[in-house]
């Protein structure tokens, strides 16, 4: 497939299926170590993935009419950048992109039932409250753009 000068493609598949296969000019992704920004003829890398929000500008940003761009939450899984193409594996993704506020809110209460449980490790408790606070992150940036 032609992309567009200064543009990749840009794939996210989860547990649930393919969520994005969109052409993009630049993808922010939550590694293992730290954020990792990308852009068109970026060199290849393959990495592990860490819990975080994803970003992916589909626009140049110095367009007047900039689209905003798409968020996903991200919980680990790996990242694969070759030849213009990066495809993001992941172990869970959650985009609330499109969705109701009564959506929304179920994806709260299905994250607050896990922090809930009484059968966690102290460790997954602790997991569970950072993917917590990065949906209420991702809630708050899709209302900002």
């Amino acid at each position: 497939m032609e992309q567009e000068q200064g543009k990749f493609q840009c794939v996210v598949i989860a547990p649930a299926g393919t969520m994005l296969d969109s052409p993009a000019y630049s993808v922010v992704i939550p590694a293992h170590d730290g954020l990792r920004g990308i852009m068109y003829n970026h060199l290849p890398m393959f990495c592990a993935l860490g819990l975080g929000i994803m970003e992916i500008r589909k626009e140049k940003p110095e367009l007047k009419e900039v689209q905003r761009p798409s968020f996903f939450l991200i919980d680990g899984g790996f990242a694969l950048l070759a030849a213009n193409h990066l495809s993001i594996c992941a172990y869970d993704a959650v985009s609330i992109e499109g969705l109701s506020e009564d959506e929304v809110n179920l994806i709260r209460q299905r994250f607050a039932k896990r922090l809930a449980r009484k059968d966690i490790s102290k460790e997954e408790r602790s997991r569970q409250a950072q993917r917590a606070q990065f949906l209420d992150k991702l809630i708050d940036l899709n209302k900002a753009s």
